[in-house]
């Protein structure tokens, strides 16, 4: 089974090609009436042979310039090229905050001016990719790569260079902007590279360069402030900035795949080889699952990727192109994300999931900035960076979960629905960090809290605020705290009421004389 003429199942138009859609269209034809098949299902484990190794999916050509077929050499340079991008994109994220007490006190700057400077650096990260992430669909995702890298290289430089209120506002909405692709593009170029099962350990890669850059980031970032200067916190951002766009022009290939439809027959890359033609399958549909798949089965179910050695490779030159042009439309993509988002509830709920995430690891960062500079913490830039640790700790420990186990874990549900793999399958791994996480955050909270209030509080006179041994106790604000508190002091002043609250001690009977000791 071969694209092109010799194969109408997966013909598609070379300007709007989708190896992914293709292939999911020949499967529904080949469905029975009225079966469908939902999006993300496809076929990722052979369930008569249980100890087999995974299906392919996408199934890949054998084109040697398929992202699919690429060595894993070459797969591996790319990826790290990519992780590097991550890293130092949320390392100038991040790093700014450690710098707040500098930047107010050398400029002046208020601070309504850094909390509207991070209010603009998120609206950049939001709107950034709807504006962006469109083009990569008919412009490739390689210039998207570069002018990201280059958009935060020029943020860096002006961050470097900021004297008043409006430059740190308006520096940190390019920032924003141009790191705001970083949370998307990976993810498509994952899927244009890797196979399904093993999208999540790639993505756990992702993550933790995400961790690193974030919280390792503000550490590193508050012992140059506190050493050479905030100043030098951006120009450090430069130089590794100008390092990966250097990089990014002459190593970073394109992912992005487009089939030559006007191959001869004979070199035309194939979807399976030697597995058949369409006139295989049977005429006579059944509605059942099971002799669907064993119809599909002989087509799909791939644990190889296989090369054509006939088929010439791109040139260095070629693979390097700036740009890789289909005639694929942009303006859907714009209004084609919310569509999804909202007819799908297994994708609203890992949006939000997400949002929620993200928006408490933001309200952290920001209120770390502002409070512990102040009394009774009166952290330096970089005891705030410090405080960074645990969260990169805790992201460190939850990298198998959601990585290679998850693989895994799909791979084992997949083996018992009949080799089925259902995108919903890896939500399953989330249920027990959702109730982590609001532990984390309640944590957090409640322990400012708990200090802001002693800091403020006056204790009164004849009343019991610390213990025996000197330690304060939690300020009587709460009714429950007030009452046990009064009760306590009470107890205090009548021992009388304590002796006859508690129960009486029974004396120890005399021994018996004939008791030997």
């Amino acid at each position: 089974m071969v694209y092109g003429e010799e194969s109408p199942l997966l013909v598609s138009p070379p300007g709007n090609f989708s190896y992914d859609m293709a292939t999911s269209s020949s499967i529904q034809q080949l469905l029975p009436d009225g079966y469908v098949w939902a999006p993300g299902t496809v076929v990722l484990a052979d369930h008569h042979e249980p100890s087999s190794k995974a299906v392919l999916f996408p199934i890949p050509t054998e084109d040697p310039d398929d992202p699919l077929n690429w060595s894993s050499r070459r797969k591996f340079v790319n990826y790290s090229i990519v992780c590097s991008y991550v890293l130092w994109t949320f390392v100038q994220l991040d790093v700014g905050l450690t710098a707040w007490g500098p930047l107010m006190d050398e400029l002046g700057i208020s601070q309504f001016a850094l909390n509207a400077s991070v209010a603009a650096n998120y609206a950049g990260l939001a709107f950034g990719c709807l504006v962006f992430i469109p083009f990569l669909y008919r412009y490739g995702r390689r210039p998207i790569y570069l002018f990201s890298v280059a958009l935060q290289l020029g943020s860096c430089i002006y961050q470097g260079l900021v004297q008043n209120n409006t430059d740190i506002i308006v520096s940190n909405l390019l920032s924003g902007l141009g790191g705001a692709i970083s949370e998307t593009v990976v993810q498509i170029t994952i899927a244009d590279v890797f196979f399904v099962h093993q999208h999540a350990e790639m993505n756990a890669w992702y993550l933790i360069m995400t961790a690193v850059g974030a919280f390792l980031g503000p550490v590193a970032s508050g012992y140059i402030t506190d050493s050479q200067g905030w100043r030098w916190v951006w120009w450090y951002c430069t130089i590794f900035l100008s390092i990966q766009f250097v990089v990014s022009i002459f190593a970073f290939e394109e992912s992005k795949y487009i089939p030559n439809f006007r191959r001869s027959s004979s070199q035309a890359p194939t979807v399976v080889a030697d597995y058949g033609s369409t006139e295989d399958i049977p005429k006579q549909r059944t509605q059942r699952r099971g002799s669907v798949l064993n119809r599909l089965r002989p087509q799909l179910l791939r644990t190889k990727s296989q090369t054509d050695p006939t088929i010439t490779k791109k040139t260095y030159r070629q693979r390097m192109a700036f740009t890789t042009t289909t005639n694929a439309p942009v303006v859907r993509h714009f209004w084609q994300p919310v569509v999804v988002l909202f007819t799908f509830p297994a994708i609203l709920y890992t949006a939000v999931t997400f949002g929620i995430i993200l928006a408490s690891f933001a309200a952290e960062t920001t209120i770390q900035a502002t409070y512990l500079l102040e009394p009774p913490y009166n952290f330096s830039a970089s005891g705030v960076g410090l405080m960074n640790l645990p969260p990169f700790v805790g992201a460190i420990l939850g990298f198998p979960f959601g990585g290679y186990l998850n693989d895994k874990s799909i791979r084992w549900s997949a083996s018992r629905n009949q080799g089925i793999y259902e995108p919903e399958m890896r939500l399953w791994m989330v249920l027990p960090f959702a109730l982590l996480i609001p532990g984390g955050i309640l944590m957090f909270g409640l322990g400012l809290a708990y200090v802001s209030l002693h800091n403020h509080h006056k204790p009164h006179k004849h009343k019991l605020t610390h213990n025996h041994t000197g330690r304060p106790l939690v300020p009587p604000r709460h009714r429950l705290w007030r009452l046990g508190l009064r009760l306590h002091n009470l107890l205090r002043r009548r021992p009388s009421l304590l002796h006859r609250l508690l129960p009486r001690r029974k004396s120890p009977s005399p021994p018996h004389p004939f008791t030997i000791p």
